[in-house]
């Protein structure tokens, strides 16, 4: 368990476990600050990633999304934003998966430079992350990330670089009573949706 300070808003303290498992991805492929960095996706996960990468100190985050209101909020964490398909292929030294969508995958497998590096934050895939010929082609490296290596020591960091945007990570909120008919909603969706249920003690 990390103790909360009381400065830090709620919401922003529910980014400790998924800001860990997102920071220790970047930890596995360690781009440089002058690289050229790609985030698929602007979920929870990218923004995160986004987050993680930007506060430590790269400069050139691209993120692709095709919601125009996860885009703008991408911006707003320090990424250039783009919709897929508008960006050159082989320009990005180093590449993130947090879209879930094999088409995704393929976007960004096709942006790397030659011996690029890429890591897969996404495990809830919708179908399988299929390498495709570029693969091979560029000679890419792929590693994929899933569980934290130290929550405190993350916490710690959090605590100390509080950030009111990560309040708005959080696309939906529902209460106890409404949740059977929000997971009814939710599953339903066109894309995973990251909510929160606000409790009253």
């Amino acid at each position: 368990m990390w103790p909360v300070p009381d400065a830090v808003p709620d919401r922003v303290a529910l980014a400790v476990i998924l800001g860990e498992e997102t920071h220790k991805g970047i930890r596995r492929v360690l781009p440089e600050r002058d690289e050229q960095v790609l985030v698929i996706g602007a979920g929870l996960l990218g923004l995160l990633t986004i987050f993680n990468l930007t506060r430590r100190g790269v400069a050139n985050v691209t993120v692709v999304e095709p919601d125009a209101a996860r885009r703008t909020l991408a911006e707003q964490f320090g990424a250039t934003a783009v919709v897929p398909g508008a960006l050159p292929h082989g320009t990005f030294d180093v590449g993130f998966e947090c879209s879930a969508a094999p088409t995704g995958f393929i976007e960004m497998l096709s942006h790397l430079r030659p011996r690029g590096r890429a890591c897969v934050l996404s495990d809830g895939n919708w179908g399988a992350l299929v390498l495709p010929p570029a693969f091979h082609r560029r000679e890419l490296s792929i590693v994929a990330s899933s569980d934290g290596d130290d929550y405190g020591v993350y916490a710690a960091w959090l605590w100390r670089n509080i950030d009111p945007l990560l309040g708005q990570l959080f696309e939906v909120a529902t209460t106890p009573d409404a949740l059977p008919a929000a997971y009814t909603h939710w599953r339903n969706a066109a894309r995973p949706v990251s909510g929160v249920v606000q409790w009253s003690l």
